[in-house]
């Protein structure tokens, strides 16, 4: 007889092979949804939870009993908490006010407070006045209190059977029960294996037993067997998903372990997931052939190994989570498939790795790992202030900390001892001003193919995952992206990677610096993927199953035409009383992608898209460090030239006057009224930027600060020529005027104020000029040059026009705005082949606004300000008129 169609009109279950949807699913199970929360992260807010929402993510558990789903749940968060309490981490001993305080406001710990009271003497009447939750949830936890009393006196050699069933089917892990009877996790382990008390595996049925189910999954409890369902007989792989998203991994490795499990089907494996995040597409049911909820801890994930026997376990792609498992389940006899766990933890320790590159004589910056503040201190004395603290086994930059002394090194070493766990801290010299990059490459143990090269667009010292990056590099050189293509190479085959890695360096005054390398997914792999094209998690499944990367035909891939920008969404209004300064540790949920054969649009889309919403006029407000006062010139320049009114401090504002702005000053808000913080409150501020420096400016700033978001101000707190480059230049002028065309279309404000920029025709392309009138200033240089720096050669690579007019200065332009520069000498352009060849390219006097250009041996120098609009303007006067510009064909 052929299954029941439904009657019409009437929709189907997601099962829709078999019943209508009239039909229930056998509720014989519990439910417990937990939001994951993250103001570990955010200090300065208040933890008590309101209407406003402050959760991160969330988790589900399922068991036969309210009190065994609700631990299951706990355990899932990740929080360092094996169950309801009991697992040696105490809460703080606090008198009956404190304890009172606890209850009364809702906050992320309450239930462990809730546990707490009871435990010392409260009733759950008492309670229930106090924080208003329903009775018969207080008697639940009472009850797990009562219970643990059992517990006094017993070892866990005279245990009773029933006794240690009884605290299973209560949800109690083997870490809880270790904790309450003074043993080790693993004799608890052998005590259950020896009683033969294993968990059984039911089926969460969608048909009320009147059907086969097509969609089964499953939950842990303990009973006598496990339901009966159809067994997998071809190869099997378990990927272990990332579990709760949270601020450092969220769905970005869902997305690569869903990916695998789709690649994997295709290869004709029986795919089985194990996850604990409701929102994920990992555990849709169709996801995977089998789905199991459960948390991601040792003992739950081995359970499943023990029921399931797979061919081979997944850990790469799941973040931080499954890798914190590598070693034990490799020794407990799991087979991991992929990069070996013994290459994993040679990446992942701090100080292995260290040695490893030592070894491999690649540059990394001065550093050394500790166990203790004493080490840490002695560590940081020898490396020299700043330094960044970096904990091992860490993801989203947990506990890192760039420190600029010894006090704040004691205050911060504590909690990066307790990240890391058993293993050691780096602490290495902080590369100040250098530029970021993240590679993402994909290996098969003999082979690596690059997936992608991402510059960050932030200053060093903030997280890659707060940085904006770009695909491909739009300011390195083609020396440097091989050296950089070399190191990953090298690395990956040292590390005998089969799948994905990872890897961060650093450049500074044109030396590569290895930061890390991480043998698994990353969160920029969806990024990489959809900007290339190149489904990076898929190969990679694939890969770590015995495919080669030339099966994949990769050799003849090449780069789209385009540019991609990925920025980050910051939460900041919902953590209002939170200083928005971005730094080594992660803080952002999200991210968005901007693409556009222009890099500044491209730039300009991703802005957008995250929210940032830029002003066409108005008051700019302007406070930076010392270190920034001089680079914040030309921004200043270019927003005034926009039409923009400048307001700024004193300090800030002096060096502004001396260089020609004009602006305006306002007190800061410890000097009195009115000051920033009033003008930000009454909407006369529609910008800022604020650029502290290690403790130095953040007092006043951070009030400013969190007053923007309050208020809802943009506020840049990176050095804006780092922030927004626009174009191939990287001046901001540039990109405002993009935002703007895309904001405010047919309101453009000319950034040339009311004169027109003095080109004939289009206003893009190369230009040269020629003779003593040129829009140039003669300079001497005078020492203190940065190391060199070199000019693109693309746009040299295919011109071999001869100039009839001997030797110049030839300018490409983009929108009007110089953005590269050349000399010509006698008739062939194409003769010098790069400027780097022939003459030296530094930053004159350490300022970031003039490329000088100084013939070898000479000691005069051409500079021309890489920005400047091709018009008349103060600083570049001219004693005859202009010469003619001889445009050349657009590169």
């Amino acid at each position: 007889m052929p299954p029941p169609v439904p009657p019409q009109g009437e929709t189907g279950t997601d099962d829709h092979r078999k019943p209508p949807s009239c039909f229930e699913p056998t509720l014989d199970y519990v439910v417990v949804k937990i939001p994951r929360w993250a103001f570990d992260k955010f200090p300065e807010t208040d933890s008590t939870l309101t209407t406003r929402m402050k959760s991160v993510g969330e988790v589900m558990a399922m068991g036969r009993s309210f009190k065994e789903a609700l631990q299951k749940a706990l355990r899932s968060l990740e929080t360092g908490r094996y169950g309801l309490g009991s697992d040696g981490r105490r809460e703080e001993e606090c008198h009956s006010d404190i304890l009172l305080a606890r209850l009364s406001k809702p906050n992320p710990d309450r239930i462990f407070f809730i546990k707490k009271a009871l435990e010392m003497g409260m009733t759950v009447e008492e309670i229930g006045e106090l924080t208003g939750i329903d009775p018969w949830f207080l008697f639940q936890i009472k009850e797990l209190v009562d219970f643990e009393r059992s517990f006094e006196a017993v070892t866990i050699q005279d245990m009773e059977p029933c006794h240690l069933r009884e605290a299973k089917r209560q949800g109690y892990s083997d870490h809880q029960v270790a904790w309450l009877c003074g043993a080790t996790e693993v004799e608890v382990r052998e005590k259950r294996g020896e009683l033969r008390i294993r968990p059984t595996y039911k089926m969460i049925d969608t048909c009320a037993g009147e059907f086969q189910s097509e969609t089964p999954y499953f939950y842990s409890t303990y009973e006598e067997e496990s339901d009966e369902v159809p067994s997998l007989t071809g190869r099997k792989a378990i990927t272990l998903g990332a579990g709760p998203n949270r601020i450092g991994q969220g769905i970005e490795f869902d997305y690569a372990c869903v990916q695998a499990s789709f690649a994997l089907k295709e290869l004709g494996w029986e795919t089985i997931m194990v996850n604990c995040n409701p929102e994920t597409v990992s555990t849709d049911y169709d996801t995977s052939d089998r789905l199991y909820f459960e948390p991601l801890t040792y003992e739950d994930v081995v359970n499943i190994l023990e029921a399931e026997k797979p061919d081979g376990l997944i850990i790469q792609l799941g973040g931080q989570t499954p890798l914190k498992l590598a070693r034990r389940l490799s020794q407990a006899g799991a087979k991991i498939l992929g990069t070996s766990a013994e290459k994993i933890d040679l990446a992942e320790d701090r100080e292995r790795f260290r040695a490893l590159l030592e070894q491999l004589q690649i540059p990394q910056s001065p550093s050394g790992t500790a166990a203790s503040l004493e080490e840490a201190v002695k560590v940081a004395a020898q490396v020299g202030y700043p330094v960044l603290v970096r904990p091992s086994y860490v993801l989203g930059g947990q506990a890192m900390r760039i420190v600029y002394d010894r006090e704040s090194l004691e205050r911060y070493i504590s909690s990066a001892v307790e990240a890391s766990g058993e293993h050691t801290v780096l602490i290495d010299k902080f590369l100040e001003g250098a530029i970021e990059v993240d590679v993402d490459a994909l290996a098969d143990g003999e082979n690596v193919f690059i997936g992608g090269i991402m510059e960050h667009i932030e200053e060093a010292g903030i997280h890659s995952g707060d940085s904006a990056c770009v695909i491909p590099p739009y300011s390195l050189g083609e020396e440097i992206i091989e050296k950089i293509k070399n190191y990953t190479c090298l690395l990956a085959k040292v590390l005998e990677v089969v799948g994905l890695v990872n890897i961060q360096f650093a450049v500074k005054d044109e030396m590569i610096y290895v930061l890390e390398a991480n043998p698994r997914a990353s969160r920029t792999v969806p990024f990489v993927s959809k900007a290339t094209g190149i489904p990076l998690a898929r190969l990679a499944a694939q890969v770590m199953v015995g495919k080669k990367l030339k099966e994949f035909g990769l050799e003849g891939v090449s780069r789209k035409g385009f540019y991609a920008v990925k920025e980050a969404v910051l939460p900041f209004r919902n953590f209002p009383d939170t200083d928005t300064v971005l730094g080594p540790e992660m803080r952002s949920t999200g991210e968005v992608m901007g693409i556009d054969e222009s890099f500044g649009r491209a730039f300009a889309k991703a802005q957008l898209a995250a929210g940032v919403r830029l002003p066409h006029k108005g008051n700019i407000f302007i406070s930076v460090c010392n270190r920034d006062k001089r680079a914040v010139i030309l921004i200043a320049k270019r927003l005034q030239e926009m039409g923009f009114k400048i307001v700024a401090t004193r300090g800030t504002g002096e060096v502004l006057q001396a260089s020609g702005v004009e602006w305006a000053r306002v007190a800061k808000s410890r000097e009195g009224r009115p000051n920033v913080l009033d003008m930000i409150k009454n909407g006369d501020i529609d910008l800022i930027i604020n650029t502290p420096r290690g403790r130095g400016s953040r007092t006043d700033g951070y009030y400013m600060r969190t007053a923007s978001v309050v208020h809802g101000v943009p506020c840049i707190t990176t050095n804006l020529l780092d922030q927004i480059p626009a174009d191939q230049t990287g001046r901001p002028s540039s990109l405002l005027r993009q935002l703007l065309r895309i904001q405010f279309p047919g309101r453009e404000h000319s950034p040339h104020g009311p004169q027109a920029a003095n080109v004939p025709g289009q206003s893009s392309g190369i230009y040269s000029l020629y003779g003593q009138d040129m829009v140039l200033v003669q300079k001497t240089l005078q020492g203190g040059l940065r190391s060199p720096v070199a000019i693109r050669r693309g746009a040299l690579a295919d011109h071999q026009t001869r100039d009839e007019r001997g030797s110049g200065l030839h300018v490409l332009t983009v929108d009007s705005v110089v953005t590269d520069l050349w000399i010509s000498q006698g008739h062939d352009l194409a003769a010098i082949g790069g400027i780097s060849e022939n003459f030296l390219v530094a930053s004159h006097g350490g300022i970031q606004n003039y490329l000088s250009i100084t013939p070898p041996g000479g000691t005069t120098a051409l500079a021309l300000e890489i920005g400047t609009i091709l018009q008349r303007q103060k600083g570049f006067p001219r004693t005859t008129p202009p010469p003619p510009l001889t445009r050349m064909p657009p590169t």
